[in-house]
């Protein structure tokens, strides 16, 4: 008995080092820099990883400092076998952010090499390894709050537990199961408490990708830094649920201030701010309301991923399910290809010359100029230039240039030049490319199958088709993937949301009762409905960049409804949009006008340069597919009928 306790105690002690790592340092004395990590290990099941160290240079100079995280990392699939960063560190204290891309870096090693000045120093606990699958999306996992400063996480775990339904989970009474063997996770929330003020928080919305809701006191907020909320802003306007306890939020900029009367909740981009009365904050019914927020009365709320765009969304639904596989791919959901098929009949005509020409008709000529022996060397070198030509003929059947397909959808706040898109990427490459660039405001997720194939011998999982992926962030914040990310001839599918400054705009001006515009988005609008404040609706087609066009009204009594700058319709709009988006490679040519809110339009764009969405292959020549979507969110100045 007595040795059964001492084992329990031991585990938990074990487990508790493992939740809370104390982290570590590495000191270059000669160049007077000192490093200590900050490394958090709890579970996160989308979303970038944020890895913080703290530098100390003392010199009186720069210095140039290289992470590499983990040090070292055996080659394992759907993984990333490391990612690199430089700073340049003037003298003083420095917090630096290291950001991972939702794929695990490995299950064991947390060891980080830093490089300054040619000397190595390793922290052997610098890293913690949050993020452990490849099925990145949150599909059938725990929702992921952080709780700032001043709330109980034990008292909402309690609330959580209290109000999921009896019998959901835990072995799979009622038919749902633990997130390790079926489709329902038997945990409904996970809450991550941040110690540090605001002040300390991360300053980069990626930081914040990983959590489905951030839950923080209206004090709290005011004095949070501009760049911080900034942050925690352009997260929500990506689909983070932001709950503020007390008065001292202030939506951004183009946003009404207005909130749902009832659950006292702003539409803001693609996520939700909730405000909640300072009383509830007082008597302490913090813990019950936020676990009705998260819906832990409804065992299937959490088994939705992060916004997807379009097709990705069922993809992910049925692809990352644990039930069992499935015979599709991403590719039949968000096509970049077709089925690729060998030229069967052109192999066919080449070997049955190869028959003639190395047979008979050899033999004929050889025995005509009295060679006949030379049919021991002709014989192999048609055969070696047959076999050249069916290797040409297989290989380039399909090019070398790769095939591209980018869609989004962009939410574009003319009010403070925000822009937030929902994207999607799909890349099919003859060659695999060496690189892929994405911008460093793009969340940038890979998606993949990593369940299990059925085949003539039983279960096997299914191959990864890439190998030694790498992260290399640039000096000016890009993410470079390097490495083999995507198989030749294999489809590679990505997730992307991002939210950035952006100056592209419609400009619009009132000569009269019809609104003249200045296309200033980047691209070719093939189509476009606007919404005055009033509700009237007028439309256009066939405007080039720089453009200025006069705009029709939309015949009838058609009028935009609500008739008011509405963000809840803003945000209906956009998941119409999403929903719209087809496998079959169907465009969307136009949407209903009067779904469109007022004082808000909505274009769509032709152009062979998504102006929102960046093309990972750059420069390389490409057959690249787009549809791109914008709503916009006008000034009050540029709307004045």
């Amino acid at each position: 008995m007595r040795r059964a306790v001492a084992i329990c105690i031991g585990l938990l002690s074990i487990g508790s080092l493992r939740a809370a790592p104390p982290g570590g340092t590495a000191t270059f004395t000669k160049l007077k820099v000192h490093i200590e990590s900050h490394p958090v290990n709890s579970t996160i099941y989308h979303g970038y990883t944020a890895h913080r160290f703290t530098i100390h240079n003392s010199a009186s100079e720069k210095r140039r400092i290289t992470f590499t995280l983990p040090s070292r990392n055996p080659s394992d699939d759907f993984n990333i076998d490391h990612l690199t960063r430089s700073f340049t560190i003037s003298p003083g204290t420095q917090t630096v952010t290291i950001l991972q891309p939702p794929l695990p870096m490995g299950r064991y090693n947390e060891e980080v090499k830093i490089k300054c000045e040619g000397q190595k120093r390793f922290i052997s606990r610098g890293i913690g390894l949050r993020l452990g699958d490849g099925e990145n999306c949150g599909r059938n996992r725990p929702r992921v709050v952080l709780l700032s400063q001043g709330f109980n996480k034990p008292a909402m775990d309690k609330a959580v537990q209290a109000l999921f339904p009896k019998g959901s989970g835990h072995g799979g009474h009622g038919g749902h199961f633990s997130h390790g063997g079926g489709p329902y996770s038997d945990t409904h929330a996970e809450f991550h408490y941040e110690a540090d003020v605001t002040a300390k928080w991360p300053r980069h919305w990626l930081a914040y990708s990983c959590y489905d809701m951030i839950v923080m006191k209206g004090e709290q907020w005011k004095r949070t830094p501009s760049d911080v909320r900034t942050a925690i802003e352009r997260w929500v306007l990506c689909g983070g649920k932001l709950a503020v306890f007390g008065e001292g939020f202030d939506p951004p900029k183009g946003w009404s201030k207005d909130s749902d009367p009832i659950t006292n909740t702003h539409n803001i981009g693609l996520g939700e701010v909730r405000e909640y009365n300072q009383n509830e904050l007082t008597h302490g019914g913090v813990p019950e309301t936020i676990a009705k927020w998260l819906g832990a009365d409804d065992p299937e709320n959490n088994q939705k991923s992060i916004p997807l765009l379009g097709d990705l969304q069922t993809a992910v639904n049925e692809l990352h399910n644990e039930w069992g596989a499935s015979e599709r791919d991403f590719n039949s959901y968000f096509r970049v290809i077709g089925t690729a098929r060998t030229p069967v009949r052109l192999v066919i005509i080449v070997l049955t010359l190869f028959v003639l020409i190395a047979g008979p008709f050899n033999l004929f000529i050889l025995n005509r100029k009295e060679k006949r022996s030379w049919f021991l060397w002709t014989l192999p070198v048609i055969s070696f230039a047959t076999s050249g030509v069916v290797f040409v003929v297989s290989f380039f059947s399909e090019g070398v240039t790769p095939r591209l397909r980018t869609d989004s959808i962009t939410i574009l706040n003319q009010v403070n030049q925000e822009a937030t898109t929902l994207g999607a990427v799909a890349i099919y490459a003859p060659i695999a490319p060496s690189q892929l660039d994405f911008s460093g405001q793009s969340e940038v997720t890979p998606l993949f199958d990593t369940g299990y194939a059925y085949g003539p011998f039983g279960r096997s999982r299914n191959h990864d088709s890439g190998s030694n992926r790498k992260v290399e962030w640039s000096e000016g914040g890009e993410q470079r993937l390097t490495g083999k990310w995507i198989g030749s001839r294999v489809p590679a599918h990505f997730a992307i949301r991002k939210a950035e400054h952006r100056e592209e705009r419609i400009q619009v001006q009132w000569p009269g009762t019809e609104p003249e515009i200045i296309n200033g988005l980047g691209g070719h609008i093939d189509q476009i409905y606007l919404a005055g404040p009033n509700g009237r609706l007028f439309g256009g087609q066939d405007i080039g960049p720089g453009e200025k066009v006069l705009l029709n009204p939309i015949t009838g009594s058609l009028k935009s409804h609500p008739h008011s700058a509405d963000d809840s319709s803003t945000t209906k709009l956009v998941n119409s949009i999403t929903k719209l988006a087809s496998a079959d490679d169907q465009e969307i040519d136009a949407i209903s006008p009067e779904i469109v809110p007022a004082n808000r339009y909505w274009a769509r764009l032709s152009s062979q340069k998504n102006p929102f969405l960046e093309n990972p292959l750059r420069d390389r020549t490409s057959k690249h597919k787009t549809q791109i979507h914008v709503v916009g969110i006008l000034t009050s100045s540029g709307s004045a009928q």
